[in-house]
This record gives C-alpha cells, structure tokens and sequence, in this order.
C-alpha cells in the first residue's frame, strides 16, 4: 500500500511497479543534481532548550562561527539557522542548522570546535551534532 499526493510522480510509480534499476536511476540523478548524499554528506545541528532566546541566540551564534571559521570549503550549502520542523517539544524549543558537505572529515575539528565552546559555556541547552541523520525531526 502506498498512500501519496502524488500518484504520478516517478519516483513513485516505479516503486509501485517494483522496478528497482529505473527506480534507483532516477532517484541517484535526482540526488546528484540536488546534492545530497551519497554525493555529500549532511550534517545536523541542533540546539534545544527551555528558554526561547537563548536557544535561538546559541544557534545564531553556532551559525556564524561556522561561517566565520571553515577554511576548507567542503561546506556546499549552510540552511538555517531556522526552528526545527517540530519547533518545540516537552516545553523545550528546537532550532536548527543543516549543512551539505563534502567531505565531511573536514569539518571535523570545527564540529569538535562547537561542542567544546557549548560545554564551557555551561548553558542549560542541548547540542545535538548529527552526521548523516537518519531523522531530522
């Protein structure tokens, strides 16, 4: 059973019909062109925490440290910082910050860098660095 909006998308209708290769050729030029993986890698982060402005405020710094520091130009597209598609969850507000990179080993000391400078900031938020989620609710 497939329920969608769009019964006459491709992707869909050879999903439904069980054609695996055409399936897989459409959706890895789709994902070339968009640049998504396995063309890239996505990193997700997210910072969540009871107080609205101070959660908004660490994402918005996270944001420009990141912007101000990559010197690898691996980062291919830098979305947010934006509230998360589930903006608020258990009283605690989410905001977010999605980045296509390649490769990501790359911008590995920078993650390292943001995850040390928000645990000396010994802030109530949470930081969440995701690679390659699964989820990004």
């Amino acid at each position: 059973m497939i329920q969608t909006y769009q019964p006459d998308n491709t992707t869909i209708r050879f999903a439904k019909e069980q054609n695996y290769t055409d399936f897989y050729e459409n959706e890895i030029l789709y994902r070339k062109r968009m640049q998504y993986p396995p063309f890239c890698d996505l990193v997700y982060i997210l910072v969540s925490g009871e107080r609205e402005a101070v959660v908004k405020q660490e994402i918005e710094n996270i944001s420009q440290f990141i912007q101000n520091n990559d010197k690898t130009n691996c980062i291919l597209s830098h979305l947010g910082p934006a509230p998360a598609p589930i903006a608020k969850i258990k009283n605690k507000y989410r905001f977010r910050i999605l980045l296509k990179a390649s490769p990501v080993k790359n911008l590995f000391p920078l993650l390292h860098q943001i995850s040390i400078s928000h645990n000396e900031s010994r802030t109530d938020n949470s930081l969440i660095i995701d690679i390659n989620p699964v989820n990004m609710i």
